[in-house]
C-alpha cells in the first residue's frame, strides 16, 4: 500500500477537525477514478467488511445487539404500518410539503401509542408489585412499547356508550343492536326508515 502516508495525514486531519469527512468525499468524487487517495481507502473499506463477518461469526453478544436492534426498528414499522391504514398505507400526497405533513402526522400518532404502551407497562409492572407478584428488574428489559395488538384501530368499539343498551327507540332512527362479534357488546346502528 504505497498511500499510506496520505491515508494517515487524511485520518489525522478528519479526528482534529481541520477537514470534515463530507469536504473529503466531495475532493474525492471530483478526482479521476485512478487516485491514489482513494483507491488506499476503498482497500481499507474492503479489510473492514472482511473483518465484521469474522467478528460476525465469533461474538454471540455482536449477534444478540443487532438482532435486538433489527427487532426494535422491525415492531417500530410494524406499529407504524397498523396505524397507518388509510389508503392502504400509501402516502400518496403529490407535493414534498404533504408528504411530510402527512408523515409527521403518522409519528405523532406512533410517538401517543408508545407514550401509552409505555405509562401503562408501567401501572402494570408497579400493580403486580404492590400485589405481592415478583416482577425482576432484569425481565423489564425485554419490555417493549411498540405493541399494538391490543389497540382497536378500525372503529371497532365495544361497550354501552349512553347506558341505555336495551332501548329500542320506536321513534326515531336509531337502534341499539347486537353487533356479529358478540350479544354482549352493543352499538348503535341507524336502521332506515320502513316504508309502508
Amino acid at each position: 500500500m504505497r498511500q499510506i502516508d496520505e491515508l494517515l495525514r487524511l485520518a489525522t486531519s478528519i479526528r482534529q477537525g481541520t477537514v470534515t469527512a463530507s469536504l473529503v468525499l466531495r475532493k474525492l468524487a471530483s478526482y479521476p477514478r485512478r487516485n491514489g487517495l482513494a483507491s488506499g481507502l476503498r482497500e481499507i473499506g474492503r479489510i473492514d467488511r472482511t473483518l465484521f463477518p469474522l467478528d460476525w461469526l465469533q461474538s454471540p453478544e455482536l449477534r444478540r445487539r443487532v438482532s435486538v436492534g433489527l427487532n426494535e426498528g422491525a415492531a417500530k414499522n410494524a406499529l407504524s404500518r397498523a396505524v397507518c391504514f388509510h389508503r392502504r398505507g400509501m402516502i400518496q400526497d403529490r407535493t414534498f410539503d404533504d408528504q411530510r405533513l402527512r408523515a409527521g402526522g403518522l409519528n405523532l400518532v406512533v410517538a401517543a401509542v408508545v407514550l401509552w404502551n409505555t405509562v401503562y407497562l408501567e401501572r402494570a409492572v408497579t400493580t403486580l408489585r404492590a400485589s405481592g407478584t415478583v416482577v425482576p428488574d432484569e425481565l423489564l428489559q425485554h419490555l417493549s412499547p411498540l405493541a399494538s395488538e391490543h389497540l382497536v384501530l378500525t372503529g371497532e368499539y365495544a361497550g354501552d356508550p349512553i347506558g341505555r343498551a336495551d332501548l329500542v327507540s320506536s321513534g326515531s332512527s336509531h337502534q341499539y343492536a347486537d353487533v356479529p362479534y358478540g350479544a354482549s357488546h352493543r352499538l348503535p346502528y341507524r336502521i332506515p326508515e320502513m316504508m309502508s
